[in-house]
């Protein structure tokens, strides 16, 4: 995809001083492919220019004039996930070198230098990470040897992390993963589960469940006990709900893409409220994360000609696409990006307020593509971060925690026969370089 470079941005301001006089002049000199400088320059401040936009994980070597031979530089990377040293210092000549080594993910990384010249000097350079090909995510656990010991058919599909550990939903229930990915299923009592399909946490540590073709919102209890809250709305019965997410204020989404639907409940008062889509030019709702700053809902579409039967759209229609309702006022929503894939599904954010999520692609009524993008904070864009195995669905994201690696991003798998193989179960995982944003509650 077509992505916008960034501008750079070098900010040179000095601190302690409010002479104008002294402000930081411009930089001459230029910097050699090496990193190099063809005439020393005698003004404080980074030679040559600092690039838009370079590959990630790639090291970049800036040259920085200080104007004083052995002066501090000290280094850190605020944004992207990457790597520099702590302190550098200038040479006899007055110049400094920082290799900085950028993030993995294409994102923008930002390095924020300080000189310890007299007046001292803050230096801010951004880049924007690239990609020249997908990364390459994977396996992890053994969930799908458990599901062919149990001889299930089904699949997985969502995943969340609680404070006992990895919950994954499988056919007619939970399994735990360990850290070391040892699966077992959960003993759970109470009303049957069929098909879970969203799992979200609320504040009491309380799982919900979107039990898809139990056509039911289920509740599970930290010991295994499971009821159903609610199976209709405004007297209609729900038809395939699908994912689930709280907000702040502790009140629940439950998406319905086949009621083109999003459902908001608050589980104290049972009130609920919709907001419905047009299937036939936006898709129905599926995947759901609340915004970093708690104001909007970001949700992931799909279409549902063949998923729900719904007629005016074709089956073929790549109509599925990422929207923004405000929760200040459930009735708005703005699209972010259309026409992404055929189907949209998980999302999740890391601590960055970089957003990740899932689009699937078709060609000829196969599965072309199932691929994560990420749209970076702040941008318009969104870029493709990794693909799926060959005849492999991803389905679901969510970031690590404690001992699972919180700069991890793990990945639920999706089996739908015949666009699958029966291995597209399970887990795997990408490591990110950046940490992730905790789901609420």
């Amino acid at each position: 995809m077509h992505r916008t470079a960034l501008i750079l941005v070098a900010l040179i301001s000095v601190l302690g001083c409010d002479d104008e006089d002294d402000a930081s002049p411009a930089i001459d000199g230029s910097a050699a492919a090496d990193g190099a400088v063809d005439a020393g320059p005698t003004s404080p401040g980074f030679v040559g220019e600092v690039p838009a936009e370079a590959p990630a994980n790639e090291v970049l070597t800036l040259t920085i004039a200080t104007g004083v031979p052995d002066v501090a530089v000290q280094a850190q990377v605020t944004r992207g996930g990457g790597l520099v040293p702590a302190e550098v210092r200038s040479s006899d000549d007055g110049l400094a070198q920082v290799r900085w080594t950028l993030g993995r993910m294409p994102v923008d990384n930002e390095l924020h230098l300080e000189l310890g010249t007299s007046p001292p000097l803050t230096l801010t350079a951004q880049v924007r990470g690239s990609l020249a090909e997908p990364l390459a995510a994977e396996p992890f656990g053994d969930v799908l040897a458990l599901l062919e010991a149990e001889g299930v058919e089904g699949s997985t599909e969502d995943l969340v992390f609680t404070a006992a550990g990895l919950l994954v939903g499988v056919p007619e229930g939970l399994a735990s993963v360990t850290p070391d990915g040892t699966a077992e299923r959960l003993a759970l009592s109470g009303d049957a589960i069929v098909a879970p399909l969203g799992l979200a946490l609320d504040a009491d540590g309380m799982l919900w469940m979107a039990d898809g073709r139990g056509s039911a919102l289920r509740r599970v209890s930290p010991d295994g006990a499971v009821d159903t809250p609610l199976t209709e709305v405004e007297g209609a019965p729900l038809q395939g709900p699908n994912y689930v997410a709280f907000d702040a204020d502790g009140r629940l989404y439950l998406s319905d893409p086949c009621r083109a639907e999003i459902i908001r409940y608050d589980p104290s008062s049972g009130e609920t409220v919709t907001h419905a889509f047009d299937f036939a030019t936006e898709g129905g709702p599926n995947g759901m994360a609340v915004t970093p700053d708690g104001t909007g809902l970001v949700v992931l579409t799909e279409n549902t000609g063949l998923l729900c039967m719904h007629r005016g759209i074709a089956i073929d229609d790549e109509v599925a696409g990422a929207f923004l309702i405000d929760l200040d006022d459930f009735s708005q929503r703005t699209p972010l990006a259309t026409r992404l894939g055929l189907f949209g599904d998980g999302l999740a954010y890391d601590a960055e307020g970089n957003l990740y999520v899932i689009f699937d692609k078709q060609a000829n009524f196969q599965l072309e593509e199932s691929a994560i993008l990420v749209l970076p904070a702040g941008g318009t864009e969104f870029t493709k971060v990794a693909v799926a195995p060959p005849r492999t669905l991803f389905a679901n994201l969510a970031f690590g925690q404690g001992p699972y690696g919180e700069t991890m991003l793990y990945i639920a798998l999706l089996h739908v026969p015949p666009f699958t193989d029966a291995g597209s179960r399970g887990l795997m995982r990408l490591e990110t370089g950046l940490t992730g944003l905790p789901l609420r509650p």
